[in-house]
């Protein structure tokens, strides 16, 4: 790949990113002065039309690709089921690792337990729509299929890490900007090693779903919070461990042949 297609990728991917982010947040400030400031209808009014403008414009190919045999790096490898389960499992520990990690930090030594219940745990269809189906989807077609996709075709390492700091860079706050760099990573490498753009998805949508329900439905209820991250936890150091066990297990059988 010569330095003329490399710097064609990297304008296809950022030029889309800067006119999303850019876009998003000026949204979110024009929506500031207005009745829903602050809410999910927000959030979406902000979200929606700056991601489909990104994708009408990454869709918009405005150089040549070089031909399939002057690929520098090969295409994502689609994983069986099982696999692509097992490495999803991880991902999700992983990044409630993380969790626990930007807390330490960003509030001292306290733990997601410490902190004090919000004030507010109501929940809506909205909130749930938003969270767990609208974002993870969009998102996760937006940073692990399109971006993701196109830069792993410079250096899968480099894309891993270009996209997880754009993925950061959308986010509104310090802490929120740590996690996602960190889950960018770890959703890069889940896309990498599964070959399929739903395990990513799946994660999203589970790591989603855990923070809603523990911000709201078990907002009074730390022990219940630590009993399922608990569960999710192991069954992450499970998956893991099961997914090094059929790697070590492949390429033995590799060795024989």
């Amino acid at each position: 790949m010569d330095s003329k297609t490399g710097v064609s990728r990297l304008l296809h991917t950022l030029v889309p990113f800067m006119v999303m982010a850019a876009m998003q947040k000026g949204i979110l400030l024009l929506c500031a002065s207005t009745p829903i400031a602050g809410t999910d209808a927000a959030s979406l009014v902000a979200f929606l039309p700056a991601a489909a403008v990104a994708a009408a414009l990454f869709r918009v190919r405005t150089y040549t690709q070089p031909p399939p045999e002057e690929e520098t790096v090969g295409p994502l490898v689609p994983r069986p089921l099982f696999v692509c389960l097992l490495h999803g499992a991880a991902a999700t520990a992983a990044m409630i690792a993380v969790m626990f990690a930007v807390s330490a930090l960003t509030q001292g030594q306290a733990t997601p337990y410490d902190l004090p219940a919000p004030s507010d745990s109501r929940i809506t269809a909205l909130t749930v729509l938003s969270l767990c189906l609208i974002h993870p989807v969009i998102e996760e077609w937006l940073f692990r299929g399109a971006f993701y996709g196109e830069l792993r075709r410079m250096s899968p390492i480099f894309a891993v890490l270009a996209q997880a700091v754009m993925f950061a860079i959308v986010h509104n706050t310090v802490d929120g900007m740590i996690y996602a760099l960190a889950a960018g990573v770890i959703i890069g490498i889940l896309a990498e090693r599964s070959g399929r753009l739903w395990p990513p998805i799946a994660a999203h949508i589970l790591i989603n779903a855990r923070s809603l329900v523990c911000l709201t439905l078990l907002s009074h209820a730390p022990a219940a919070r630590r009993i399922l991250d608990a569960v999710l936890l192991l069954a992450g150091i499970a998956a893991f461990a099961a997914s090094f066990l059929l790697k070590e297990k492949g390429d033995a059988a590799d060795d024989e042949s």
